[in-house]
């Protein structure tokens, strides 16, 4: 099962599975690159009592840090920019990935569904989301 990398118990797959997380860039991207590497959300950086701070800004993307931080290549740095439906987005400068077997990677897929309250509209961004990830 998993050309080797996973354990066989029944007719089941057993796979260890570990997480790594960590910052995308080292300096203020460009708004494409930010667009095409960046695929976590944030709340907005500029919203009173955030603890953030405009640190950077350039090529239409405004970097926030924290106070503790204040270094875009941190995994908790927001990037704040307009998408391609012209909305102000904000997108945290981290990635995360999934391993299974020590040798199959994949993002570590995003999750909209409030556990306290679950609506059908969070299920439906769920999809959606998870269905731009394969494109």
């Amino acid at each position: 099962c998993g050309n080797g990398a996973c354990d066989t118990i029944g007719d089941e797959c057993l796979c260890s599975t570990t997480v790594s997380e960590g910052h995308v860039f080292e300096n203020l991207p460009s708004r494409d690159d930010a667009l095409a590497s960046l695929k976590i959300g944030a709340f907005d950086p500029t919203l009173s009592g955030s603890g953030y701070t405009l640190l950077e800004s350039g090529s239409g993307v405004e970097a926030y840090a924290t106070s503790s931080t204040m270094v875009i290549g941190h995994s908790t740095t927001v990037f704040g920019l307009i998408d391609e439906t012209g909305e102000t987005i904000f997108l945290k400068n981290m990635k995360s990935d999934v391993t299974f077997g020590g040798v199959y990677v994949m993002r570590n897929p995003m999750s909209f569904i409030d556990l306290v309250k679950v609506d059908e509209r969070d299920v439906m961004y769920e999809i959606d989301a998870f269905l731009k990830h394969l494109i």
